[in-house]
């Protein structure tokens, strides 16, 4: 049986994290207001693109072609994409996302793996590392964990499985 939930180890981590840092770094420094909800910084709610973004789908598209195939399904859609950096007490609380089908959670820079992204009510128990793609149904809860002594980058992205092959 297939699982819902899905953990993918990004084989071009290492190759990509530090140019995904620089440019969410050069997106806090040319707008340091750029926060969302209990989030030290995140574009969330900016309206621009970034390059940041296009490495990312190009990144990842191929683990998410893999879990729509799993389901039978042969296309994918990113809705949208957005960093969220957490530190010095940042947080976000159980939520789920609307509008899409399925949610993203890239973990660029995760210190400790206890500061990954939680999910609410499943047996999904498997260690989330730093490199680590985690996806999920949007309709799932989830949150961050407070984050204290140490910084928590992810990239987190709304998409879309649709066009069924069966």
């Amino acid at each position: 049986m297939n699982r819902i939930i899905r953990k993918y180890t990004i084989i071009q981590h290492n190759e990509i994290k530090d140019e995904l840092i620089r440019s969410i770094n050069g997106i806090i420094d040319n707008d340091p207001n750029a926060v969302y909800a209990k989030m030290s910084h995140s574009d969330y709610d900016l309206d621009y693109q970034s390059n940041y973004k296009d490495v990312v789908r190009n990144v990842l598209t191929p683990y998410l072609k893999h879990y729509a195939k799993s389901w039978h399904f042969d296309s994918i859609n990113f809705k949208n994409i957005w960093f969220a950096s957490y530190r010095d007490g940042a947080t976000f609380g159980w939520h789920s996302h609307e509008g899409c089908n399925m949610s993203g959670v890239y973990m660029l820079k995760l210190p400790d793996p206890k500061s990954a992204t939680q999910l609410w009510g499943t047996d999904f128990n498997e260690e989330i590392f730093e490199g680590d793609l985690l996806v999920f149904p949007s309709m799932l809860p989830h949150r961050s964990p407070v984050i204290n002594n140490e910084e928590k980058i992810v990239i987190a992205f709304n998409w879309d499985i649709y066009s069924c092959d069966m």
